[in-house]
């Protein structure tokens, strides 16, 4: 099964962001013009259709960022605990 492109870039770069200064908004608008210009190298998509599509893929990327991060207040938040959660999977191996 090929997995979702968008979902990864998404979790790259949630895991690899400065949670102290980056914003869930530029992390988003980061992950839409990444995905989006691997579209665009491959020619996927029709030049008028590219704003269409855009706004799309930010409403897409807005609703995996709130379920990825789910229950958590902020980016800072959402790191620690995957450090938590890292720290108690090297201990149960």
């Amino acid at each position: 099964m090929k997995k979702d492109e968008l979902f990864e870039i998404l979790k790259r770069k949630l895991n690899s962001v400065d949670p102290e200064t980056a914003s869930p908004e530029e992390l988003m608008a980061e992950t839409v013009a990444e995905y989006l210009e691997r579209l665009l190298l491959r020619g996927h998509i029709p030049a008028q259709f590219v704003d269409s599509i855009e706004g799309d893929l930010r409403e897409e990327v807005t609703e995996m960022f709130r379920k990825k991060t789910y229950g958590h207040m902020d980016l800072k938040s959402y790191h620690e605990s995957q450090k938590n959660r890292s720290k108690s999977k090297g201990r149960s191996t």
